[in-house]
């Protein structure tokens, strides 16, 4: 079975990490606190602007958090599939 994790506990680890806050990430991307909270509790998705914003704060990048992304997306669209096929069984 693959590993698959919201781009949202890399952002949060990544802050751990570094000793930074989601008020410190907000500021330096330009985005609300909201914003931030909600892409760290797995309620938003990142999108290409959110991730070159977080490229430019943290050096992370663009491309590794968008490719998070689409393989989170992919796995969740494979598992609603799943429900799907054995519903109509």
């Amino acid at each position: 079975m693959n590993y698959v994790i919201h781009p949202g506990l890399m952002i949060k680890t990544l802050l751990q990490s570094i000793g930074k806050t989601q008020k410190w990430l907000a500021k330096e991307m330009n985005m609300s606190k909201v914003v931030i909270n909600e892409l760290i509790h797995e309620k938003r998705n990142v999108t290409p602007k959110i991730a070159i914003a977080f490229e430019k704060a943290t050096g992370y990048p663009a491309e590794r958090l968008m490719k998070l992304q689409l393989e989170y997306d992919l796995f969740k669209e494979r598992k609603k599939d799943e429900i799907n096929k054995k519903e109509n069984i």
